[in-house]
Formats: C-alpha cells, structure tokens, sequence
C-alpha cells in the first residue's frame, strides 16, 4: 500500500484487511503504543500464532509495521497513516480513502 489508498481496488484491499475483528481490536490497540505479539496476544487473550497470522496480513496492506528490538519484534500502525485522537474518539485512521474511527466504548461495553 501507498502512503494513502490511490483509487477503488486499492481502497478495497485495504478495507478487507480490516474487515475481521480481531485484526480490528489489534488496530485499537496499537493505535497509541507500540506492542509485541507476545503483548498483543496477552491483552486479547489470543493464541500468538493468530495474532502473528492478524499481523501478516495487516503489515501487508500496510497498515501496521514492524520493528526489531533484539529478539523481540514490535509493531506500531504505519507512521505514514495520518491519526487523528479526540475526544470522542480513541483515535481515527486516514487510510486515503476514508476515515476509520475507534469510539470510546461506554461502561457497559467490553474494550476487547
């Protein structure tokens, strides 16, 4: 993917990256900090081979990137996707194509 989406088909390959939920709530949680696997599968009580398979196809549609820290690899979204924080929200995603936004969740909702 380019920094943005540059027309429809592009567009599309990137929404269907995004269209699973856990790959969703991997997204919400690395929208503010930088996390391993071993992190991610923990807060998500997740297996790490699925959230390793969740990251290889968002790293492929470019939304998320990797870092190597010794023998830990770290993953942040793709500096290069414009965020936006704000109040209502935990933060919103500009993919080129559209905005995807990541609502603070009332008390009665599970964040995961």
């Amino acid at each position: 993917m380019s920094e943005k989406c540059s027309g429809p088909s592009e567009c599309a390959e990137t929404l269907k990256a995004i269209a699973e939920e856990s790959r969703i709530k991997i997204l919400r949680l690395l929208l503010t900090n930088e996390k391993s696997v071993t992190n991610i599968a923990r807060e998500l009580n997740m297996k790490q081979y699925h959230v390793s398979r969740h990251l290889v196809i968002l790293k492929k549609a470019g939304l998320v990137q990797s870092t190597r820290e010794g023998k830990s690899v770290k993953y942040t979204v793709n500096p290069s996707i414009h965020r936006y924080f704000d109040k209502n929200s935990v933060g919103t995603l500009d993919i080129g194509c559209c905005m995807v936004s990541f609502r603070k969740l009332n008390s009665e909702q599970k964040e995961f």
